[in-house]
């Protein structure tokens, strides 16, 4: 009988496991485990189990941190925004004070003015009080019928009241 080319190989191997496992070096058919595996290949699989682990970390810290640095730029965006109307609202209360500090002093002013006219009235009112009752005093001194007391006041012939509601100046305070 003849063994095909292709199955040669097959057929060599098979009688080398055989002679192997009649002299006890060879495992017996199909109980391969995982601890038949070499030093260096338990070796190999750790290194690479280690580093996938350490490639997921930093692959899911990068991420984290992206995600971080984005959250935080949409954040100093929003701060900004705010700032800005912030700051608009300021200029506005600003100018809204300085208006009502320019309405101020120009009430300030205003009312400088019209006090500076009342006193100018004022003083118009009492030169023509004094003015009138220097009239009247002189009219009493002409008229022969009218009694006066030493100031030039008019005087009732009954009580010696005086007539003319004016008071002595003697008594009378400041006029303004």
């Amino acid at each position: 009988m003849s063994i095909p080319y292709l199955r040669l190989p097959v057929a060599h191997r098979a009688l080398q496991v055989g002679v192997l496992r009649r002299k006890g070096l060879a495992e017996p058919r199909g109980r391969r485990t995982v601890a038949a595996m070499n030093t260096t290949g338990w070796i190999i699989l750790i290194v690479v189990i280690v580093l996938v682990i350490v490639a997921i970390i930093v692959i899911a810290a990068t991420a984290g941190r992206r995600r971080k640095q984005e959250a935080d730029r949409r954040r100093a965006n929003e701060l900004r925004a705010d700032a800005s109307r912030d700051e608009l609202a300021a200029r506005e209360r600003e100018a809204t004070s300085a208006r009502a500090a320019a309405d101020a002093q120009q009430a300030e002013v205003k009312a400088e003015r019209l006090r500076r006219e009342a006193d100018e009235r004022e003083r118009a009112a009492a030169a023509a009080r004094d003015e009138q009752a220097a009239k009247l005093g002189h009219a009493d001194k002409v008229d022969p019928d009218v009694r006066t007391d030493r100031n030039g006041n008019r005087i009732d012939d009954a009580r010696g009241a005086r007539i003319d509601g004016d008071r002595p100046d003697d008594a009378a305070g400041p006029r303004h």
